[in-house]
C-alpha cells in the first residue's frame, strides 16, 4: 500500500484566497505564499485584489464628497 498524502499545492484557487483573506497577520501571509510558486502566485493575485479593492473604496468616497 502506498503512502498516500494529500497533494495541499493545488487546492482551488477559491479555497486558498479565501483562506488567505481569514489570515490578519502580514507575515503569515507571506508564509502562505512562501508554500509553492502556485501558491505565491496565488498570494500576488490576493495582493492584487486588495489593492484594487481599497483604491475603489477610497474613488468612492471621494465621488460622494
Amino acid at each position: 500500500m502506498g503512502n498516500s498524502v494529500p497533494d495541499w499545492e493545488y487546492l482551488p484557487e477559491l479555497c486558498l484566497l479565501t483562506v488567505l483573506e481569514k489570515i490578519d497577520e502580514p507575515i503569515s501571509r507571506v508564509q502562505f505564499g512562501a508554500v509553492s510558486k502556485y501558491w505565491h502566485s496565488l498570494f500576488n493575485t490576493f495582493l492584487d485584489i486588495k489593492r484594487r479593492s481599497s483604491h475603489n473604496s477610497s474613488s468612492n468616497a471621494d465621488d460622494s464628497i
